[in-house]
């Protein structure tokens, strides 16, 4: 890889910013979508806990029989 003389930091916020601009969305958009991002993490986060849950008590009621 070439070095241009610019830090990886520089270069990501520059990718980023550049992402952001081709995207049509607008602030309250933006926010909106993340909002729903963070809520679509936690619902991952609780299936997963409920998925486990499940497989504790299924292998509960098989052992107790």
């Amino acid at each position: 890889m070439k070095n241009w003389g610019v830090s990886h930091a520089t270069l990501s916020r520059w990718v980023k910013q550049d992402r952001e601009a081709q995207t049509s969305l607008d602030v309250s958009e933006r926010e909106r979508l993340r909002q729903a991002e963070k809520e679509l993490a936690r619902l991952r986060e609780e299936n997963l806990i409920l998925k486990k849950a499940a497989a504790f008590f299924a292998k509960e009621s098989t052992i107790n029989r």
